[in-house]
């Protein structure tokens, strides 16, 4: 239980890391390269982490989503 628990304040937290703006006041369309990210990702490790259960693979999306538009602002700037 608390495993599942842990999962889901993983998803949280990083969903409240890739928190944006509303569309009208963002920036560069972040709200649509997060949707970009998030969907590529999904599509090249379904097959490979089939065996996770559906909320900790989209825990895993989330914080991988996070991670590269990280990086892209980091390499941008």
């Amino acid at each position: 239980m608390r495993g599942e628990m842990s999962n889901q304040e993983n998803v949280v937290r990083a969903s409240e890391k890739l928190a944006l703006s509303p569309p009208a006041l963002t920036v560069d369309g972040r709200d649509k390269r997060e949707e970009i990210v998030h969907t590529d990702l999904e599509r090249r490790l379904k097959g490979i982490c089939g065996n996770l259960e559906s909320a900790d693979f989209e825990a895993l999306l989330v914080q991988m989503t996070s991670e590269q538009l990280r990086g892209e602002r980091y390499r941008g700037s």
